[in-house]
């Protein structure tokens, strides 16, 4: 089973914690990543997802607004991953998640997210 490492933004009892360590002369604490676990049948849809996070459409002020199926297909091809319908569906449903993430960071600036997937 893959693992999907999710690291954040630190937070603030996080800046209070390395503030005072540092105060007392300790060594900064290890960042903490939080992990949740990729379901096997859900492992081919995020590999497919995430190989092709640069082929998103963009508008005129350059925010992602749809992936671009047809250059995502031939990535898909390319890596000879074969996608079944649900494949498909969850792919779409990563899609507007993950729009829904752009649009809210335009919105609020300061909110960070970082996904590293590890096989």
């Amino acid at each position: 089973m893959a693992a999907w490492y999710v690291g954040e933004a630190p937070s603030e009892a996080d800046s209070d914690l390395a503030q005072f360590m540092e105060d007392a002369g300790l060594p900064p604490p290890p960042p903490v990543e939080k992990v949740a676990l990729l379901l096997p049948e859900l492992q081919t849809t995020v590999k497919s997802f995430t190989a092709v996070t640069t082929q998103f459409l963009r508008d005129k002020d350059n925010i992602e607004i749809a992936l671009n199926y047809q250059a995502a297909d031939v990535a898909w091809k390319y890596l000879g991953l074969t996608l079944t319908p649900s494949d498909f569906d969850n792919i779409q449903r990563i899609e507007r998640y993950v729009l829904s993430l752009i649009r809210g960071n335009n919105e609020h600036p300061e909110f960070t997210a970082e996904i590293t997937l590890r096989w």
